[in-house]
């Protein structure tokens, strides 16, 4: 899935990013099983300007930690959603198409992820 994005980053456990913004574009995989998330970031541009992916390696596992625990948090305070989620038995990106699949459902539901 590919994203454009202007962002705050306030949230992401790296120093100095507290009152920057990330503004730029972001291709990356997603899946998620029962209660977590996984993204795996395929490329990264800001300022016109690719970023190092093995820079950015090193705070994957914070970042999808934090998204979790952000995700977590917002189920606590919205219970109608987690009438929703307690349906979802995965949802993944396959080929720009976001694919969710229900549980105890035959055949997955497809939802096109084109942005």
């Amino acid at each position: 899935m590919t994203l454009d994005l202007s962002v705050p980053l306030h949230d992401v456990p790296l120093p100095r990013a507290g009152r920057r913004w990330f503004n730029g574009t972001v291709r990356f995989g997603l899946n998620y099983d029962e209660d977590r998330f996984a993204l795996a970031v395929k490329s990264l541009e800001a300022n016109g300007r690719h970023i190092d992916l093995n820079l950015f390696g090193m705070a994957a596992d914070a970042l999808n930690e934090s998204f979790n625990e952000g995700f977590d948090k917002s189920q606590r305070r919205d219970g109608d959603s987690s009438d929703f989620w307690e349906n979802v038995k995965s949802i993944s990106v396959v080929d720009d198409k976001l694919i969710i699949t229900t549980k105890g459902a035959g055949k997955a539901v497809e939802a096109d992820a084109t942005i």
